[in-house]
Formats: C-alpha cells, structure tokens, sequence
C-alpha cells in the first residue's frame, strides 16, 4: 500500500482494515480521512443454463471513495465500521443469479465525553451489485457514486456500451479493472461474463467456464462467472493525523 500518493510524508498513520474504534492522541487538531465503500459481487449463471437472446453478466461496481479534513477540539475518538465486500453468490442448474451489493464504510468522530456530539459523520456507499442474463446495458454493478467534490465513484463493472475499460476520477489507472469480457455461444446466442469495477485494488476477472474472479485489494467489484460469481472486496478507512 502507497499511501505517499494522497498526502506528504512526515504524517503518522492509522488504517482500519476491520470494524473498530481509537482515541486520537492528546494535541492531534486536524485528521485526514480516506474512507472506501466495500465492493459489489458480480452476477452468475447455472453450469446448464441454456438462453433463449443474447445474456450478459456482470461485474459488481466498485465501492465508494470519500476524502474528508476533520478539525478537532481534543478529546474526540474515532468509530468506524467496514463495509463489506458483496458476499458472491452461485447458480445451480439453468438458473441465473444477480450479485450483492457491497457493504457502506462509516466514520463517526465524537468527542468521548459524550458520545452524542458529533465532529462529523462520513459514509463511504458500497459498489452495486452485477446484474444477471440482462440484455440491457444499465445491468452492470455501478460505482459507489460521486456526490462533492472531495467524493469519488468506485469504477462501473464492464458493460456495453461501451465496450470499454471503465475508470473513476480517483484511482484513473484503466489496467486495475477487471477482464472487459469473455463470451461463448449456447443455444445459438452469445452470453458474456464481465469483470468488476476497480477501487483501491483490481477488479475481479469474469469467467465463462468456471467461477468469476473476487475483487482484490480494497472497494474492488467482484467478476461475473459460471456457478460462481466473485465476491467484492471490503472497505478500508485510512486516517493521517
């Protein structure tokens, strides 16, 4: 993990790869917070399943990314809760199955003398689940979404159109997505596994004959596959102080 590539060095450093909370240190006035939604799982279709049109499966979306300063009085403490990763999901016989969404990442900064005041409260969304056998291309796991400025989208999973690498404003590098698609034809019919959307890791690969790719990293969107979809991966909250 590169953190130098969000802020300068000399900054120590707290990570929450798990639910959990921290008293910051006496004399900290200011946090930088990084919070990432858990990825989508993509969608899957039974080893049989026979289509009568053209199916597509897809990737889940990438997770949420929120940047946030928050200023401190002292005394305050910080609860977080990781969202998780879309748990994948199977498809037995001809059946075809849509994946989970992913899990939103929360920070709460509260002063601990009293739990009930506030110094912010941040939500990361989790990445949208991987649609199953749609012809539509509105189908695919979307990114966790933008909402400010300082708010990024998770990368979509693949969809058409177009048929392109998909990327997010925040973590642009195309390659971390995953596999645009692999396609077979049953019955005389094209059916198409797409791959999940990328975050602060690589989306996971769809999968024709097997079972679709999970989501590596952070906030990465699953792949969509045979049997088995790929899961998302969790969220993760990294704070500078």
């Amino acid at each position: 993990m590169n953190l130098s590539q969000f802020v300068g060095a000399g900054l120590r450093v707290k990570d929450f790869t798990s639910s959990g909370s921290w008293t910051i240190p006496t004399g900290v006035r200011l946090l930088k917070l990084l919070a990432i939604g858990g990825g989508g799982s993509g969608g899957a279709m039974g080893p049989s399943f026979t289509p009568s049109t053209a199916s597509f499966f897809y990737g889940g979306g990438g997770g949420r990314v929120l940047m946030a300063d928050v200023p401190l009085v002292g005394g305050e403490e910080v609860v977080v809760t990781i969202g998780a990763g879309g748990a994948s999901v199977t498809a037995s016989g001809s059946n075809t199955a849509p994946g989970n969404d992913g899990g939103a990442t929360t920070v709460l900064v509260r002063v601990d003398a009293d739990p009930d005041i506030a110094r912010g409260h941040f939500v990361a969304n989790g990445g949208g689940k991987g649609g199953a056998a749609g012809s539509s291309y509105v189908n695919h796991g979307v990114g966790g979404g933008k909402a400010l400025s300082a708010v990024f989208g998770g990368g979509n999973g693949h969809h058409i159109p177009p048929n392109t690498v998909q990327t997010n404003e925040f973590f642009p590098t195309p390659t971390n997505s995953g596999s645009a698609y692999v396609e077979t034809t049953i019955n005389g019919y094209v059916v198409r596994c797409y791959g999940g959307g990328h975050c602060f890791g690589r989306g996971g690969d769809g999968s024709i004959g097997g079972s679709g790719s999970d989501g590596s990293g952070y906030g990465a969107g699953g792949g969509a596959g045979r049997g088995r979809s790929g899961a998302g991966a969790p969220g993760i909250v990294i704070i500078w102080y």
